[in-house]
Protein backbone atom coordinates (compact mmCIF):
# COMPACT_ATOMS: atom_id res chain seq x y z
CA UNK A 1 0.00 0.00 0.00
CA UNK A 2 2.73 2.55 0.74
CA UNK A 3 4.50 1.28 -2.27
CA UNK A 4 1.73 2.44 -4.39
CA UNK A 5 0.87 5.95 -2.48
CA UNK A 6 4.49 6.86 -3.17
CA UNK A 7 4.35 6.21 -6.81
CA UNK A 8 0.93 7.90 -7.37
CA UNK A 9 2.65 10.74 -5.30
CA UNK A 10 5.66 10.88 -7.48
CA UNK A 11 3.71 10.69 -10.83
CA UNK A 12 0.73 13.03 -9.95
CA UNK A 13 3.85 15.59 -9.10
CA UNK A 14 3.75 16.75 -12.50
CA UNK A 15 0.56 18.34 -12.59
CA UNK A 16 0.92 20.79 -9.79
CA UNK A 17 2.02 24.06 -9.93
CA UNK A 18 4.40 25.21 -7.37
CA UNK A 19 4.59 29.13 -8.05
CA UNK A 20 2.66 31.76 -8.60
CA UNK A 21 2.78 35.48 -7.63
CA UNK A 22 0.35 38.35 -7.24
CA UNK A 23 1.88 41.53 -9.72
CA UNK A 24 2.45 44.69 -8.63
CA UNK A 25 1.85 46.65 -11.99
CA UNK A 26 0.90 45.36 -15.05
CA UNK A 27 -2.49 45.55 -17.63
CA UNK A 28 -3.77 43.76 -20.48
CA UNK A 29 -4.69 45.47 -23.63
CA UNK A 30 -6.05 44.28 -26.87
CA UNK A 31 -6.55 45.67 -30.69
CA UNK A 32 -7.35 43.93 -33.71
CA UNK A 33 -4.21 41.92 -33.92
CA UNK A 34 -4.98 40.20 -30.77
CA UNK A 35 -4.26 40.82 -27.08
CA UNK A 36 -1.29 40.88 -24.87
CA UNK A 37 -1.01 41.15 -20.71
CA UNK A 38 1.99 42.70 -19.56
CA UNK A 39 3.84 42.97 -15.90
CA UNK A 40 6.80 45.45 -14.49
CA UNK A 41 9.19 44.04 -13.36
CA UNK A 42 10.25 40.74 -14.21
CA UNK A 43 13.78 39.46 -13.61
CA UNK A 44 14.37 36.44 -15.73
CA UNK A 45 12.40 36.08 -19.04
CA UNK A 46 12.61 33.78 -22.13
CA UNK A 47 12.79 35.66 -25.35
CA UNK A 48 10.70 34.26 -28.18
CA UNK A 49 11.51 36.08 -31.62
CA UNK A 50 9.13 35.79 -34.57
CA UNK A 51 8.75 37.61 -38.00
CA UNK A 52 6.17 40.24 -36.67
CA UNK A 53 7.76 40.82 -33.49
CA UNK A 54 9.24 39.54 -30.21
CA UNK A 55 7.79 38.50 -27.07
CA UNK A 56 9.31 38.28 -23.59
CA UNK A 57 7.95 35.44 -21.19
CA UNK A 58 8.84 36.20 -17.64
CA UNK A 59 9.02 36.13 -14.16
CA UNK A 60 7.59 38.03 -11.31
CA UNK A 61 9.41 38.82 -8.38
CA UNK A 62 8.27 40.78 -5.28
CA UNK A 63 9.97 44.06 -4.78
CA UNK A 64 11.23 44.57 -1.08
CA UNK A 65 12.79 47.81 0.50
CA UNK A 66 14.71 47.55 3.46
CA UNK A 67 17.27 49.28 5.54
CA UNK A 68 20.23 47.61 7.68
CA UNK A 69 22.95 48.94 9.93
CA UNK A 70 21.38 51.91 11.14
CA UNK A 71 22.11 52.90 14.62
CA UNK A 72 20.54 55.02 16.64
CA UNK A 73 21.29 56.10 20.00
CA UNK A 74 20.33 59.00 22.24
CA UNK A 75 18.63 60.62 25.29
CA UNK A 76 17.49 63.33 23.28
CA UNK A 77 13.31 63.09 22.94
CA UNK A 78 12.51 63.95 19.12
CA UNK A 79 9.25 65.02 17.39
CA UNK A 80 8.32 65.44 13.86
CA UNK A 81 5.07 66.89 13.42
CA UNK A 82 2.28 66.96 11.79
CA UNK A 83 3.28 63.94 9.54
CA UNK A 84 1.57 63.57 6.88
CA UNK A 85 2.11 67.37 6.02
CA UNK A 86 0.73 69.86 3.72
CA UNK A 87 4.44 71.76 3.59
CA UNK A 88 5.72 72.59 6.87
CA UNK A 89 6.62 70.75 9.54
CA UNK A 90 7.92 71.28 13.06
CA UNK A 91 11.01 69.62 15.33
CA UNK A 92 10.15 69.21 18.70
CA UNK A 93 13.29 68.71 21.39
CA UNK A 94 13.43 68.39 24.76
CA UNK A 95 17.44 69.30 25.09
CA UNK A 96 18.07 71.93 22.48
CA UNK A 97 22.23 72.74 24.12
CA UNK A 98 25.13 71.66 22.41
CA UNK A 99 24.78 71.96 18.33
CA UNK A 100 21.93 70.55 16.56
CA UNK A 101 20.91 70.21 12.72
CA UNK A 102 18.74 68.64 10.48
CA UNK A 103 18.63 67.32 6.81
CA UNK A 104 16.44 66.49 4.54
CA UNK A 105 16.93 63.67 2.69
CA UNK A 106 14.58 62.25 -0.88
CA UNK A 107 14.19 58.48 -1.87
CA UNK A 108 17.19 58.73 -3.65
CA UNK A 109 19.29 59.63 -0.75
CA UNK A 110 19.91 63.03 -2.02
CA UNK A 111 20.40 66.08 0.22
CA UNK A 112 17.73 68.39 -0.44
CA UNK A 113 17.81 70.61 2.60
CA UNK A 114 19.74 71.27 5.80
CA UNK A 115 19.78 73.90 8.36
CA UNK A 116 20.15 73.99 12.26
CA UNK A 117 18.28 73.87 15.06
CA UNK A 118 18.20 76.47 17.32
CA UNK A 119 14.97 76.10 19.46
CA UNK A 120 12.95 73.55 21.08
CA UNK A 121 10.72 73.93 18.46
CA UNK A 122 11.77 74.58 15.04
CA UNK A 123 9.66 75.18 11.76
CA UNK A 124 10.36 73.55 8.31
CA UNK A 125 9.08 74.96 5.52
CA UNK A 126 9.15 72.05 2.33
CA UNK A 127 6.21 73.31 0.52
CA UNK A 128 7.92 73.76 -2.76
CA UNK A 129 9.47 70.17 -2.65
CA UNK A 130 7.08 67.94 -4.64
CA UNK A 131 4.40 65.21 -3.08
CA UNK A 132 6.20 62.12 -1.61
CA UNK A 133 8.38 60.74 0.82
CA UNK A 134 11.26 62.47 2.71
CA UNK A 135 13.89 61.54 5.36
CA UNK A 136 14.90 63.78 7.74
CA UNK A 137 17.52 63.26 10.21
CA UNK A 138 18.39 65.15 13.73
CA UNK A 139 22.31 65.35 14.08
CA UNK A 140 24.19 66.39 17.03
CA UNK A 141 27.78 66.78 16.87
CA UNK A 142 27.97 64.34 13.48
CA UNK A 143 26.21 61.96 15.03
CA UNK A 144 22.49 60.80 13.94
CA UNK A 145 20.20 61.17 16.77
CA UNK A 146 17.31 59.80 15.02
CA UNK A 147 16.18 59.50 11.82
CA UNK A 148 12.06 60.25 10.80
CA UNK A 149 10.20 59.41 7.18
CA UNK A 150 7.92 62.21 6.65
CA UNK A 151 5.02 62.37 3.88
CA UNK A 152 4.27 65.45 1.90
CA UNK A 153 0.73 65.60 0.51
Amino acid sequence: MKLLVTILAVFSAQFLFAQQSVLAAGADGTGAGGSISYSIGQIDYLSVDLANGSIYQGVQQPYELFVSGVSEWSDVEVNIFPNPTNGKFFISLDQVQGIKSFKVFDLSGQLIKGGTVNAPLQSVDISSFSSGIYFIQIISADTVLKTVKVIKN
